[in-house]
C-alpha cells in the first residue's frame, strides 16, 4: 500500500489525537500496527541541503527508530509538507504480524523554515 499524506494528518494519527483520521482507508492498518504491535517507523529519504541532519539521524540507507522519536522528527516539518507512506512486512527477525511504516519525506529540508516549529535544527 502506498499513499501520500500531509505531515499534520500523519502526526494526528501517530499521536492518537484524531481517532477519525485513523479510520481512513489509507491510514488504518500500518499506523495502528506500528504502534500497538510495538513496531518501529522506518524513516527514509534524501534531503536537499541536509548532509548534517542526514548524518545525525540516518545511517547510510535507512534506520529504524521508535514511534516517539519519529513523532518528534516529523514535528519539525511544516504541517502541509507531503510524506509518502507504504507498508510492508517487517524483517525476517520479527514475527510476521509486525509491520514497518515507511515514510519518505518528499519536501526538501530547506522548506522547514515556512511554518515549522522552532527547536532542533
Amino acid at each position: 500500500m502506498r499513499a501520500t499524506v500531509d505531515v499534520k494528518s500523519l502526526l494526528d494519527v501517530l499521536k492518537g489525537m484524531k481517532p477519525k483520521a485513523s479510520r481512513t482507508k489509507m491510514m488504518r492498518g500500518p499506523v495502528v500496527r506500528a504502534i500497538t504491535g510495538g513496531g518501529t517507523i522506518v524513516l527514509l529519504g534524501e534531503f536537499e541541503n541536509s548532509a548534517s541532519l542526514m548524518a545525525e539521524i540516518f545511517a547510510p540507507g535507512e534506520t529504524a527508530i521508535p514511534v516517539r522519536p519519529a513523532i518528534n522528527l516529523l514535528s519539525t516539518y511544516p504541517k502541509k509538507a507531503k510524506v509518502e507512506i507504504s507498508s510492508e512486512q517487517g524483517s525476517c527477525q520479527r514475527p510476521p504480524q509486525w509491520r514497518h511504516l515507511r515514510i519518505g519525506v518528499m519536501a526538501p529540508l530547506h522548506d522547514r523554515r515556512n511554518g515549522a516549529r522552532s527547536g532542533s535544527a
